[in-house]
């Protein structure tokens, strides 16, 4: 697997993380285009502050998953959509809905046979087939987009993360006994392109690197404590796509200790600069979460960065509060999924019937009703709630 321009990466990227350069900041987002980096200026402190989640999304819509026998839910480890189906990964097993909610399938085969999986670490979709990643057993499991077995691909590796290519190819984050590994594979002829990405030999456990997909469906990933975003090519190359830059809060690889918890030697940032826990690109805006123990320990950050616009905002759980779906909580909107430029998310309607039981002394406050108006809308089952956040189409 080739990697485009990685010496000058590796530069540039050393350079940017030693010396902690900051770019200029303004309340406008920059990009600036060098060969093929594209740097994305987040300013912490200039960018318009998100109060009211009403701000910058037009309506909520909430899909209630069906709850039945072969379905119930408990805390939804990962959520995919595509255009006919939900799926949910929860309980090591993974639920398939259409998107109304009505239930269609779950695959479950738990066990040691060449179909079975002993732990769904991670899965992923194509456009024909479902994967599903099982480290301990170190395979992959192939089934149809209906939920049939259709074969099993074992590997040297112990796959953690997984993301589809295309209909042929996928991305595995792996770990194994050469070290942690980025892994091209071709699901048909069980061929692989490889590249290996070995981390500070201070780290004792293994760090798998993160998928993101964009609106064009082009695959990213990044290693952990790094800024730079790389784009996965269909022929196997790598290269440089994306830099996002947080100015002064950048962090500094001058900063990073060690700490020993459990046993294991763990990396962290000494000064608490930005940490990036996720970042996703729509058609019209990029999209990242942070966390920043310089400006607030417990704090949550949200950074949008608008396309057509060139504006950045950001919500700050120490002031934000959601006016369409929490009724003036304090409570970061949960954007674990971007598809058709709306954000998606989970609710679990035991803590909406919680919320509405604390305050049910008080019938007229504007609370209250907002909450009511909620909760009409859930029904009596336990499965968790899919939350649609429709972006307004010009921030």
């Amino acid at each position: 697997m080739k990697i485009k321009s990685r010496k000058k990466a590796i530069a540039l990227c050393a350079a940017f993380a030693i010396a902690g350069v900051g770019f200029s900041s303004c309340q406008n987002k920059e990009e600036v285009t060098r060969d093929v980096f594209k740097q994305i200026h987040f300013d912490l402190e200039s960018s318009c502050q998100v109060k009211l989640l009403s701000e910058i999304c037009d309506s909520v819509s909430l899909i209630q998953l069906e709850t039945n026998d072969k379905s119930v839910i408990g805390i939804v480890d990962k959520l995919l959509v595509d255009s006919s189906n939900i799926y949910v990964l929860s309980s090591n097993q993974l639920f398939v809905y259409d998107v109304k909610g009505h239930y269609k399938f779950v695959i479950s085969h738990l066990g040691h046979a060449i179909n079975e999986y002993i732990e769904i670490n991670d899965f992923c979709i194509s456009e024909k087939s479902i994967f599903l990643a099982d480290s301990q057993s170190k395979k992959i499991l192939v089934f149809s987009k209906d939920g049939v077995y259709e074969k099993t691909i074992e590997t040297t590796m112990f796959p953690e993360h997984i993301e589809s290519l295309n209909n042929r190819k996928i991305a595995i984050s792996a770990n194994g006994a050469e070290g942690k590994r980025l892994t091209l594979l071709d699901v048909e002829d069980e061929d692989s392109l490889q590249s290996y990405f070995q981390y500070e030999r201070r780290f004792s456990s293994p760090i798998p690197q993160v998928f993101i997909r964009s609106s064009d469906n082009q695959l990213y990933y990044k290693q952990p404590f790094s800024n730079v975003y790389f784009r996965i090519l269909e022929n196997g190359d790598i290269e440089e796509a994306y830099l996002l830059d947080f100015g002064k809060y950048n962090f500094k690889l001058s900063d990073l200790d060690v700490m020993n918890i459990g046993g294991c030697r763990i990396l962290y940032d000494t000064k608490g600069n930005v940490n990036i826990l996720r970042f996703n690109e729509s058609s019209n805006m990029y999209e990242v979460e942070i966390e920043c123990n310089r400006i607030s320990e417990e704090g949550q950050f949200i950074m949008l960065a608008s396309k057509d616009s060139e504006r950045t905002f950001m919500i700050n759980s120490d002031s934000y509060k959601d006016d369409l779906t929490y009724a003036d909580y304090r409570i970061v909107p949960d954007f674990s999924l971007l598809y058709n430029d709306n954000f998606w998310g989970v609710i679990y309607p035991a803590s909406w019937r919680q919320s509405f039981a604390e305050i049910k002394d008080k019938p007229h406050s504007i609370q209250y009703e907002n909450i009511a108006k909620i909760i009409s809308k859930i029904s009596d089952e336990q499965n968790p709630i899919i939350c649609v956040y429709h972006v307004k189409p010009t921030l």
